[in-house]
């Protein structure tokens, strides 16, 4: 999520990083590496000081570190303290710590030298991003940049990715979707206005040696104009609040059409035949029975299916209070009178619930467009890429909008696709055991999952072994004797089932392979 406004005005130009200054930076990442300022190295390091909710005590951090590199490592792009500058550029390099100071990452001052962003080691990659208040001791200013998060890491959770592809990366930040999609797209074009969090995503691009990302900066498809892309993804500011000091997490006035309204609407135009956009947000409405009308609304669009996922609807009070507890109104207002003026903005507009979550939208090439809402559990990245079994249920989707009748379905070959696990529940009764439950799981992604007893484990078993529907139901309804007219209709739902959860997917008309 980063900033967003109408136009490349109000910002600080001077607070962007010289990216002609960087130099050659791999000498920085080889440092680091060899300091053991990576993820396994500092989760290792963090580990005892790391809370019952998961978060790192700072304040224990700062009395840990010692004098080595690692240490002095840490307090200059951890913790934001200022280190003796003939140290910085014993352990960078004198070459190295020159080019980011002149690049304005590090800021030499009496004999000391700080650096003004945090730089965080992912698995591969390392990302740059601001320092956050809690470690900065101040609200996030209004070009601020974000780093790592539940949110990024829900998006990159909830993206299909397929080789090769040409994407953008709208309201892209530091550019940490790129890192992700670097690996799988052909091309990469990513957007903002803001250009401190475009000056840190050319850094971030840099550091980790990737070439397929284009840089542009404007406002929301300005920089793109009628381009169109195999994928779409965006994490824009999106948070529903009268505070438009914030921009990069306001939403804007969702009175006539928030930033979050023109995501979802101008992707619908730049997908190509087949394309994915997915964009979170979060966005107002009346009460908990109307949470899908507006996104649902706002992407509808001719050729375009649509996906809805909320994660979480909340009263405006909670959700002020959440967006809130990060301290971030100190400074300009005490928390209670920005509290109220929250609550006033969202009575003023008469906001009964707030919803947060996603929406997926997918180009069909032809055929019938489908729509579906789910209500799903917010922390999606911590679940793994889901991005595979996101493409599977919608096309899935596409098969079963496009079908005529039930013989198209009962003519076709299906696998099961995913990493599952049969989950059955067992009750003791007069000394013997009976099964209670079977239940079809998927270990990784949604977990969607599906009701399997004995028939339909039977059936599956004669599906992987490549017989169509219709075969398979005739087979188990002899094996248990059942009539096969009356086993037909309940099948056929619970596979349609089965393939909107992502567990089934049709692999193509008879005849059976065995």
């Amino acid at each position: 999520m980063n900033a967003s406004k109408s136009g490349n005005e109000g910002f600080d130009e001077s607070r962007a990083l010289r990216t002609d200054r960087f130099g050659d930076l791999r000498p920085l990442r080889k440092t680091l590496a060899d300091c053991g300022y990576s993820k396994s190295g500092l989760q290792e390091k963090f580990k005892p000081l790391i809370d019952q909710r998961g978060r790192l005590d700072y304040a224990l951090l700062r009395a840990s570190l010692g004098g080595g590199a690692i240490d002095l490592l840490l307090r200059l792009f951890a913790l934001g303290e200022s280190v003796p500058a003939g140290e910085a550029r014993r352990i960078l390099t004198p070459e190295t710590a020159e080019n980011l100071e002149h690049a304005g990452l590090l800021v030499l001052e009496a004999g000391l030298v700080r650096s003004e962003a945090e730089l965080t080691p992912l698995d591969e990659w390392l990302l740059l991003s601001d320092f956050g208040p809690e470690v900065s001791g101040r609200p996030p200013a209004s070009d601020y940049v974000l780093g790592t998060g539940p949110a990024p890491l829900n998006l990159a959770g909830l993206t299909v990715r397929r080789s090769g592809e040409e994407m953008l990366d709208l309201c892209a930040g530091g550019g940490i979707q790129c890192l992700f999609a670097a690996r799988h797209a052909g091309r990469i074009v990513a957007t903002d206005v803001n250009p401190r969090a475009l000056s840190f995503a050319a850094f971030n691009i840099a550091v980790n040696g990737i070439g397929n990302v284009e840089l542009r900066r404007g406002s929301l498809y300005n920089p793109v104009r009628e381009e169109a892309f195999d994928l779409i993804v965006s994490n824009p500011p999106y948070v529903v609040s009268p505070d438009r000091d914030m921009v990069f997490r306001s939403a804007g006035d969702s009175d006539s059409d928030s930033l979050t309204e023109q995501a979802v609407r101008g992707a619908a135009a730049r997908l190509k035949p087949g394309g994915f956009a997915v964009i979170l947000l979060n966005w107002p409405h009346e009460s908990r029975e109307d949470w899908a009308d507006a996104p649902l609304r706002w992407a509808l669009s001719d050729g375009i299916s649509r996906w809805l996922m909320c994660f979480d609807t909340e009263e405006p009070a909670v959700y002020a209070a959440r967006w809130l507890r990060d301290g971030t109104g100190a400074g300009r207002r005490s928390l209670l009178e920005t509290m109220s003026s929250w609550l006033a903005y969202y009575r003023r507009r008469g906001i009964g619930m707030l919803s947060a979550g996603a929406i997926v939208l997918h180009r069909r090439g032809s055929g019938r467009t489908w729509t579906r809402k789910d209500r799903l559990a917010r922390d999606i990245g911590k679940q793994g890429f889901c991005g595979g079994q996101v493409e599977r249920i919608c096309l899935s989707e596409d098969f079963l909008a496009s079908l005529d009748g039930d013989g198209q379905l009962l003519d076709m070959r299906f696998g099961l696709d995913g990493d599952h696990a049969l989950v059955q529940e067992m009750k003791l009764t007069a000394g013997k055991w009976t099964m209670e439950s079977s239940t079809l799981v998927l270990r990784t992604g949604f977990g969607f999952a599906g009701n399997a007893d004995v028939a339909m484990m039977n059936l599956l078993q004669r599906l992987s072994a490549g017989a169509t529907l219709r075969m398979a139901i005739e087979a188990t309804a002899a094996g248990i004797g059942a009539d096969v007219g009356a086993l037909t209709g309940p099948v056929l739902g619970a596979v349609r089932n089965l393939m909107k959860a992502g567990h089934l997917t049709a692999h193509g008309p008879g005849p059976a392979r065995a």
